[in-house]
């Protein structure tokens, strides 16, 4: 089973994510952090919904901005 965990957020929570993934790798976790992992040129809907899909868990970090953006709410 994938040890990959998505992360949907909005980039305004950055430094949160950024801690979030700190205390998750320790415990041998890998984040699949949209900066970290899109190219360009890519279709990045499809890739979100590939990494979605083979990820272990999804972990949406709430706030009022990601409550507010169409993407993080695409994504769940």
């Amino acid at each position: 089973m994938s040890n990959q965990v998505f992360i949907s957020y909005s980039r305004k929570d950055t430094r949160f994510v950024r801690y979030l993934q700190t205390k998750f790798e320790k415990e041998e976790f890998s984040f699949w952090i949209d900066k970290d992992r899109l190219e360009g040129g890519v279709d990045w809907r499809q890739e979100i919904d590939k990494a979605i899909r083979t990820s272990f868990a999804l972990i949406v970090v709430l706030s009022p901005e990601s409550a507010a953006s169409k993407y993080v709410t695409y994504e769940w």
